[in-house]
């Protein structure tokens, strides 16, 4: 395949599991030799030091992400790339209508949809209205990447694309980078040899992770064994998370430690890693920690959980919102009941393999 000139666009680099596998995207086409530009409506964002130098970073400074169309536009027509990418609902409408009004013939506008739409919890307007607005403009896409199975059915039964459009293809989650980072010393004291097993959330505090339910289910569990539960991430339910604790009477063995740019060290040396979200497209966070060695307990949701952990095979499923549950399985891997992961199981989700597909759906 020739060298070709290809764009991200994204409104910032704020942490997230999209704006993460963008910059993976972009950095490994990049060491390619394609010509990568990565728009952003705002230069602003914890990930954009991750960023490569051979990317060229392009900031439309824009005060809003809604005007970024018109932005996006003007960009179009003048460096006129072969390829734009782009993931995030508004993202990517605004990337379908700038080319669409840019009149530029010769870019290829590609979609990349991480989440299962029709199960969002939003209210009876809104949904009607997002899934209007989708099902009229995600079809002038030349291509929609679905980061799961579950994800490109979703966008068939509830949007009515027609499959022909839709790729699957799972993030490169799994990056030589990554690796190494998961074996550097962990700087923090419950990780030394003579403290309780630590059990571990990694992501955004926000409604959908159902960090309650983690926290409660913890509570239990901590009744039968001495343990610790750390948090990394941020977000909005960060201080109602941080009352809960308090409610629960379990302050002195919990740690709601933020963001960190590190997790995967954590991810290899904690006890186990547990997942309670609502809904997931395809949670990066589940392969990184499989790829770490760390033991998964994860709810159920509607994505991808099941098509990474293959039906339960290489983790723990568990009922939405059951912290009785999760509390139990906690405890069943802590005495020990493991489940060992296939190490050719994780081939699909790594960055050679993934980069590929992103090539090759730019040809089709």
């Amino acid at each position: 395949m020739s060298h070709k000139k290809i764009t991200f666009y994204l409104s910032h680099l704020y942490q997230g599991g999209a704006e993460n596998v963008m910059v993976i995207v972009a950095n490994e086409m990049a060491k390619q030799g394609h010509v990568i530009d990565f728009v952003l409506a705002k230069a602003e964002g914890a990930f954009i030091h991750r960023l490569s130098s051979s990317v060229n970073l392009v900031d439309l400074n824009l005060p809003n992400p809604y005007f970024a169309v018109f932005g996006l536009n003007k960009y179009l027509r003048v460096a006129q790339p072969d390829v734009i990418i782009s993931s995030l609902h508004l993202n990517n409408i605004c990337a379908v209508l700038a080319k669409k009004f840019s009149g530029v013939k010769k870019t290829r506008v590609l979609i990349r949809v991480a989440n299962v739409i029709s199960v969002k919890r939003v209210s009876f307007w809104k949904k009607r209205l997002e899934r209007l607005a989708l099902s009229v403009f995600y079809p002038w896409a030349d291509k929609i990447i679905a980061v799961s199975k579950n994800v490109a059915l979703d966008l068939n039964s509830f949007l009515g694309i027609p499959n022909k459009k839709i790729l699957v293809i799972y993030s490169p989650s799994i990056t030589p980078e990554m690796m190494a980072a998961s074996h550097e010393p962990v700087d923090h004291a419950w990780f030394q040899s003579n403290y309780p097993p630590v059990v571990l959330g990694v992501g955004r505090q926000t409604v959908v992770k159902d960090y309650a339910t983690l926290l409660k289910a913890f509570a239990l569990a901590s009744k039968e064994k001495d343990m610790r539960l750390l948090l990394l991430g941020d977000g909005p339910e960060r201080l109602a998370l941080e009352e809960l604790v308090k409610e629960l009477g379990i302050e002195n063995k919990v740690e709601i430690k933020g963001f960190v740019d590190n997790p995967f060290n954590y991810m290899r040396n904690a006890a186990v890693m547990v997942l309670p979200s609502l809904w997931e497209g395809l949670p990066n966070v589940l392969i990184e920690a499989l790829a770490c060695g760390c033991p998964i307990i994860s709810t159920d949701s509607p994505g991808g959980v099941r098509e990474i952990l293959k039906d339960g095979e290489y983790g723990e499923l568990v009922p939405l919102r059951d912290a009785q549950t999760i509390s139990d399985k906690i405890l069943d891997v802590l005495r020990g009941e493991k489940k060992p992961i296939d190490e050719h199981w994780l081939e699909q989700f790594k960055v050679e393999y993934s980069i590929k597909q992103y090539l090759h759906a730019m040809m089709e």
